[in-house]
C-alpha cells in the first residue's frame, strides 16, 4: 500500500496484481525510551502539539508500517506531520535500537520486534494497535481504549500475484491457506513472531489494500 508513495517509478500498478488471501497480522506497538518523561500517548500528543519541529519519531524511509502508525497518530491529534522530524531507520529493529537509546521521542515497533526491548526495560510501551489487549502485554492498552480508535495500522502478512492470475489457482490457493491455518505448526510458528491468524479472501484482501491505499495517499499529504 506504501510502495508507489517511495518508488517513483514503480513498474506495475498495485491494484493490478491479483490478490490471494491475507493469512495473518502483528499489531504495532507506539514506545518511547525507558527514560523518557512521557509515560502515555496523551503526554505525546501535548509534546507533538507544543513543539512539532522538535517532535522526532522513528521512520523506516516512507514504506513501513512504523511510518504508517507514526502518521495516523500525528493527523489523529491534528499535527502537520510536515513540521515534524521523521528520523531514519534501516529496519524495524533499528529503529527500536533508537527509541532504547533515546534518539527519538517516539518510537514505533511491531510487537514481536519491540517485545525484547520491552522485557528488557529499554522501552516502555504505551499503546497496541489491536483490537484486543495482546497476550504477551496484558497491561498495554489498545489505541481505541485510549480514545485513538483510528491509530489502527497493522503490520499484515498476504499473498498476490502477477496480474490476470486465473482464477481457478487462486481457489486452489484459497483451500489450502485456509486448511494451513488449521494447522498446529503453522500456528505455533506465527505464535512465536505474535503474528496472529487473520483470514482475508481475494475479494477480502482487495478492498482492504484498496482502503488502506486510499489512506496512505491522505496519510502522506497525497490527497
Amino acid at each position: 500500500s506504501m510502495t508507489p508513495i517511495v518508488v517513483k517509478k514503480l513498474p506495475y500498478k498495485i491494484m493490478d496484481r491479483a490478490f490471494i488471501a491475507i493469512i495473518s497480522e502483528v499489531p504495532m506497538v507506539p514506545i518511547v525510551h525507558s527514560g523518557s518523561p512521557f509515560k502515555s500517548l496523551k503526554d505525546l500528543e501535548i509534546e507533538a502539539k507544543k513543539d512539532p519541529e522538535s517532535f522526532t519519531w522513528t521512520s523506516l524511509g516512507g514504506a513501513g508500517a512504523q511510518d504508517f502508525t507514526c502518521r495516523q497518530f500525528l493527523k489523529a491529534i491534528g499535527v502537520d506531520v510536515t513540521k515534524t522530524k521523521p528520523v531514519m531507520a534501516p529496519g524495524g529493529a533499528p529503529a527500536v535500537a533508537l527509541t532504547a537509546g533515546g534518539h527519538v521521542k517516539m518510537g514505533v515497533g511491531t510487537t514481536s520486534g519491540a517485545l525484547p526491548a520491552i522485557k528488557a526495560g529499554t522501552v516502555r510501551p504505551l499503546a497496541i494497535t489491536s483490537k484486543t489487549r495482546e497476550l504477551n502485554l496484558p497491561d498495554v492498552p489498545t489505541t481505541v481504549e485510549l480514545g485513538y480508535p483510528t491509530v489502527n495500522c497493522i503490520y499484515w502478512i498476504g499473498f498476490s500475484g502477477p496480474p490476470n492470475l486465473p482464477s481457478h489457482i487462486i481457489e486452489n490457493f484459497d483451500k489450502a491457506l485456509q486448511e494451513m491455518l488449521k494447522d498446529q505448526m503453522v500456528l505455533s510458528r506465527l505464535d512465536k513472531i505474535m503474528a496472529m491468524p487473520s483470514y482475508k479472501n481475494a475479494q477480502e484482501m482487495r478492498e482492504f489494500v484498496m482502503k488502506e491505499t486510499e489512506e496512505v495517499a491522505i496519510l502522506w499529504g497525497l490527497k
